[in-house]
């Protein structure tokens, strides 16, 4: 009683039940009429050895999946018995959201999903991270130290000579416990809920970026951010 109602939430039941405090790590992952299957395969061999390394590296964190597969289609099996057997692993289908900010999220360009955290009032600690990069100790060092040692809200990762933007879709996190950051978040997802490239189709590429640059960076992650850049 007076907790979270689980509309408020932002992936499914199983999430919901873990209850609050969680720390996640947001992925998305979907396919479309072009997707070949080996390009499916190798975002999909992502969520299976992300999940054993998030099990290493972050222990007592989960990994959520927000997803958009065809039941028919021959992954929705694979991807549900993965769940099974792989306990810190939350299914998060986007037609199918408790409402927070969507109940069907299918039409939001596919990458933007795995920032739905950021709204959840379960969630203490949000990474975004990519399919095709895999969980690395490097990595896990520098989150470690901007909670260990920041008390800044969002930290932001640059790690190889080719990461000119000013956040990265999958290498960027937050602790909503900081500097009413669950309120400021709000209001972020109130300008990206406005911007037309929220609907970018899914052939997109950098929306997510430019959406992080436009909105994240200069209305929070400007003044409020550490930042490992090693170029």
């Amino acid at each position: 009683a007076g907790g979270p109602k689980f509309e408020d939430t932002t992936c499914g039941l199983d999430s919901y039940r873990r209850g609050s405090r969680q720390k996640v790590i947001a992925f998305s992952f979907y396919g479309d009429m072009s997707d070949s299957r080996a390009k499916k395969r190798r975002y999909f061999d992502g969520i299976a050895e992300n999940v054993e390394l998030i099990s290493v590296f972050y222990p007592g964190w989960t990994m959520r999946l927000y997803y958009d597969l065809e039941y028919k289609d021959p992954m929705f099996g694979e991807l549900c018995s993965l769940a099974c057997s792989r306990p810190i692993l939350d299914l998060c289908h986007v037609r199918h959201l408790p409402g927070s900010p969507s109940t069907d999220a299918s039409r939001i360009f596919p990458m933007l999903w795995r920032y739905f955290p950021t709204l959840d009032p379960q969630v203490d600690v949000f990474a975004s991270r990519d399919l095709d990069s895999r969980i690395s100790a490097r990595e896990v060092a520098a989150v470690k130290e901007w909670i260990e040692n920041s008390t800044q809200p969002i930290h932001i990762m640059r790690d190889n000579p080719s990461h000119k933007e000013i956040i990265l879709a999958g290498l960027w996190d937050t602790d909503l416990r900081r500097k009413q950051a669950r309120d400021t978040w709000k209001y972020i997802w109130k300008l990206i809920l406005n911007d037309k490239l929220l609907f970018t189709g899914r052939s997109g590429i950098y929306e997510d970026q430019i959406i992080l640059a436009r909105h994240v960076w200069i209305y929070y992650g400007q003044a409020n951010s550490l930042q490992h850049d090693a170029y």
